[in-house]
């Protein structure tokens, strides 16, 4: 059973505290089944370059079209947003912190996310939120259309309230069997299509959410890694893979430019560790996000329909660990 932790929001519409709508998971709180083992091993290596000028991340903006973005609706927090327990959020782009070399340790920026010490917090939820994992529903696929979803102000609804965004019908949870302990889970909710463009979201870590210049993270002179495990999927026609990402923002925090790692094909049963440089981040004193991307290229027909969440063994499941923005 999920561990659920009751976070006291500081007052209705002030900014600090989380969403008393929303339920919180702590890591580590999941009681199921599976081993810690599992196939080999591989890595990716470098980056890919650079994912596009100023795209808008989850709750962002890209052009001055989307204010407020994800960061206004459904009651999250548009500023200061959650804080995980036993961790403080104080400190913003490194301040408070000591420097190591070019690398700035702060209080703000934890090394490591291993899902075992009860002390991250995981939304299932696709608004993004300060200090926690959550689903991104900005540029994942709108499984109506097939692409991308362009949901906007003047093109309603906005991505996270499509009931057809792939994120809204998939779901973000814990789970036992990591590398080792617990794990993020994630059950994608991937058609099995061929498609115009590879069916497509993602998860995200949110330091800075729409606007807050204040929070932003400095992982100058860090590296992303991620320990990712396809578990199964039910599309054989399909080929799974995953990369890492970063968003970088401006002196106002509103415009972002995302910048990639190098993409690993997912085989069922096998850990791989996704890896970029977070230096590719432009400019990377000032990032608001980090997360993963997870990608479906269909080559034939396959079983599922227009989205909504079925039985496990009718998604993909994978499960993520040991995400880390560690010093070089």
């Amino acid at each position: 059973m999920f561990q659920l932790v009751a976070l006291l929001a500081l007052g209705s519409g002030v900014a600090g505290g989380c969403d008393p709508n929303v339920e919180y998971l702590r890591s580590g709180a999941h009681s199921g089944s599976g081993n810690n083992t599992a196939g080999a091993r591989t890595s990716s290596g470098g980056t890919d370059g650079e994912g596009g000028s100023d795209t808008h991340p989850d709750g962002g903006q890209a052009d001055g079209g989307e204010s407020g973005a994800a960061n206004t609706e459904g009651g999250n927090p548009a500023e200061g947003g959650s804080t995980p327990l036993g961790g403080s959020e104080s400190g913003g782009a490194g301040t408070g912190g000591t420097a190591s070399g070019s690398c700035v340790k702060s209080k703000a920026v934890r090394d490591t996310f291993d899902f075992d010490d009860g002390n991250v917090l995981i939304v299932n939820d696709s608004h993004a939120i300060k200090a926690v994992w959550a689903k991104g529903a900005y540029d994942s696929t709108d499984l109506k259309t097939g692409l991308t979803d362009a949901g906007s102000v003047a093109s309603p609804p906005l991505p996270p309230d499509n009931p057809l965004n792939l994120a809204n019908v998939s779901v973000l949870s814990t789970s036992t069997d990591g590398l080792p302990g617990a794990s993020m889970k994630l059950a994608l909710a991937f058609t099995g299509r061929q498609r115009q463009e590879s069916e497509h979201m993602h998860i995200l870590y949110t330091y800075a959410t729409y606007g807050d210049i204040a929070s932003v993270a400095d992982l100058t002179n860090r590296t992303m890694t991620a320990d990712v495990k396809l578990v199964s999927t039910p599309h054989s026609n399909c080929t799974i893979s995953a990369r890492t990402w970063s968003t970088a923002t401006d002196s106002t925090a509103t415009m972002y430019h995302r910048a990639d790692g190098s993409e690993l094909e997912l085989r069922v049963g096998d850990w791989v560790t996704l890896a970029m440089d977070l230096d590719a981040s432009k400019p990377a004193n000032l990032v608001n996000q980090i997360g993963l991307t997870f990608d479906a290229q269909c080559d034939a027909e396959g079983a599922g329909g227009e989205g909504g969440l079925g039985p496990e063994d009718t998604n993909t499941i994978i499960l993520i660990d040991n995400v880390s923005v560690p010093c070089k």
